[in-house]
């Protein structure tokens, strides 16, 4: 795993523990999927997709647990 993968990946997880809230949620889906295209992009398209399917998984909760919230619907569609 990379380091920044890795560094993200430790700093969300505490960060969302002590802030979730749907916003951040969306914030950290938004960062997985830019952390998806980086990897991508660099020749790491294994590492790429387990991010994608982060902010899929994340986006996905949100766009169930709050149906009249277009911007988490529309989201999760440029998530597929």
């Amino acid at each position: 795993m990379s380091s920044l993968v890795l560094t993200h990946s430790l700093v969300t997880t505490h960060w969302v523990a002590e802030h979730a809230t749907d916003a951040v949620r969306s914030v950290l889906a938004q960062s997985h999927n830019r952390i998806a295209i980086v990897l991508w992009e660099t020749g790491k398209p294994a590492e790429a997709l387990q991010a994608f399917q982060k902010a899929l998984a994340i986006r996905q909760k949100l766009a169930d647990a709050n149906p009249a919230v277009a911007g988490y619907q529309s989201d999760l569609a440029s998530s597929h």
